[in-house]
């Protein structure tokens, strides 16, 4: 039999393997513990997951942008574009497009290079009715030169050099900035001596490209405008004129309410809410994770942000039971009548919950926009100082100055990143900015604290978990060293005392011969 000691019929290799079954308890247990680790870091990844979900809803009603009440469509968006904010009305309209408005570009004549020396006088070039003139002389007196000199004027124009690839291929380009014939502009030359820089506009077929208004019928009225990007026919409505080919297709538009929509993002994120909320709950049941105190830390902050809703919010609603949406057993409900009334009668309101928003008190200052880092509160404008000396601070914290007129919450302090614009002439106390962070700022604030960089909570404690598997795989390897010297050893002192037995037992037979010979006589 395999194992057997031949001399002392002991069963080596069992007795052996009993005794290192009892010597690997202690690995066993580790072994328990790195699956009950690997199982927690498996829950956290799947965590992760389940938060970034619910991250992706929370921004889809975080801005104000998403909470646009009114739906804008149209018939033909190859013609016609159109977008519409929250202060737009429903209803329909028609919109035929003649003539897209276009940009005045003036070409010159061509020169063998675009060192190509040019006269010296004034260059004057006029740009919607004002003149804005470049002095011409030895040092500017190229095509190149010109051009950089065009284009230091900041004079709504800009100047470039092309090559055509005729015989005398560069020309110089000069472009307006913005469309619409109160934008074109025109080149003279006073006091001109040399070689002439001379422009054509396209008309004749010459290069170039007048400048034209947008002309196009609106519900039946003739309209006029300078853009193709037309903000100020309709409140709220902005159309995109896109396409002139086709000046007798009628394009339909159409605003509507969005309500649904908003009701959509809302569920999304009710849906995400509480599928992370059953997550924790089911696995913090789990032996692994029972007691987890990362998982018992979301789930009281998660519904710490509902229960407290938006306390700063400028409107008629402060928390989400107010909407119609309620927490109950730790998961958000919605009463779908309720929620409809408050979107229907009271839109601003549940933007003012969800979305944050910033209003000051005095004509001359107001609110530009605001970081992560605000906080919610009612902020002192208090402008110490104006035009060069312009400075102020911000709930009585010093601000930052910004491009001249604009002042930005310091860093460290709660109306940090908060950037105000002082549009006054004198020092003294301007009223106050409010600022309220929206609800769902709020959350998104918190899951970036979880979610966002090696710093961020779930990170830290997977880096945790991590670093307790790789001691325990440590403390498992070298037990099993020390296993394997012990199962030598144990291999070693049977096999030293199969030999005494072997030894006892020639022994015995020797003893044993002599005494029966002794016998005999």
């Amino acid at each position: 039999m395999s194992g057997v000691g031949l001399a002392s019929g002991i069963n080596t290799d069992q007795l052996i393997t009993q005794l290192l079954a009892i010597e690997r308890r202690p690995i066993t247990r580790i072994e328990s513990k790195i699956k009950s680790r690997q199982n927690q870091l498996a829950f956290y990844q799947d965590l992760r997951s389940r938060l970034d979900t619910l991250r992706s809803a929370v921004s889809s009603i975080k801005s104000l942008t998403s909470f646009s009440s009114i739906e804008a469509t149209t018939s033909d968006d190859d013609l016609v574009g159109i977008s519409a904010t929250g202060t737009a009305q429903t209803g329909s309209h028609t919109i035929k497009v003649a003539q897209l408005a276009t940009n005045e570009i003036t070409v010159s004549q061509g020169f063998d290079s675009n060192f190509a020396e040019i006269g010296t006088g004034t260059f004057r070039i006029t740009v919607g009715g004002e003149d804005h003139d470049i002095e011409v002389n030895a040092t500017n007196n190229t095509l190149q030169g010109l051009r950089d000199a065009i284009n230091g004027l900041d004079a709504g124009v800009t100047a470039s050099i092309i090559n055509d690839g005729g015989a005398s291929p560069y020309r110089l380009v000069v472009s307006a900035d913005e469309t619409g014939t109160e934008n074109a502009h025109s080149v003279s030359l006073v006091g001109w001596s040399g070689q002439t820089v001379d422009f054509t506009d396209g008309a004749g077929g010459t290069p170039g490209q007048a400048a034209q208004n947008a002309l196009f019928t609106f519900d039946g009225i003739s309209v006029t405008k300078s853009t193709n990007e037309v903000d100020d026919l309709l409140d709220g409505v902005t159309l995109f004129l896109k396409d002139d080919s086709e000046p007798n297709t009628v394009v339909n538009l159409k605003l509507s309410s969005n309500v649904s929509k908003v009701k959509e993002n809302i569920q999304k994120f009710v849906d995400a809410y509480n599928d992370v909320r059953t997550y924790l709950k089911d696995k913090l049941a789990t032996s692994d994770m029972r007691g987890d105190f990362t998982f018992s830390q979301i789930q009281s902050e998660l519904g710490n942000i509902v229960a407290a809703g938006t306390p700063n919010a400028d409107g008629l609603y402060t928390t989400l039971s107010q909407i119609g949406v309620t927490h109950q057993s730790g998961k958000l409900t919605i009463n779908d009548t309720a929620l409809t009334d408050a979107l229907e009668d009271h839109f601003d309101d549940v933007i003012a919950l969800f979305a944050s928003k910033g209003n000051t008190s005095n004509q001359y200052v107001s609110y530009v926009s605001a970081t992560a880092n605000t906080s919610s509160g009612s902020y002192a404008v208090d402008i110490t100082g104006t035009g060069a000396s312009f400075g102020g601070t911000i709930g009585g914290y010093a601000a930052n100055v910004y491009s001249g007129n604009y002042l930005i919450g310091a860093e460290g302090t709660p109306v940090e990143g908060l950037m105000i614009k002082f549009t006054g002439t004198s020092a003294g106390d301007y009223g106050t900015v409010d600022y309220s962070v929206g609800l769902m700022e709020q959350f998104e604030r918190r899951l970036n604290g979880y979610l966002n960089g090696s710093t961020s909570l779930l990170s830290e404690k997977e880096n945790r978990i991590n670093s307790v598997i790789d001691d325990f795989r440590d403390q498992v390897e070298a037990k099993e060293r020390r296993l394997e010297k012990t199962e030598a050893q144990l291999r070693a002192k049977f096999t030293r005392m199969e030999q005494v037995v072997q030894q006892l037992q020639v022994s015995q037979g020797a003893l044993t011969a002599l005494g029966n010979t002794r016998l005999f006589y």
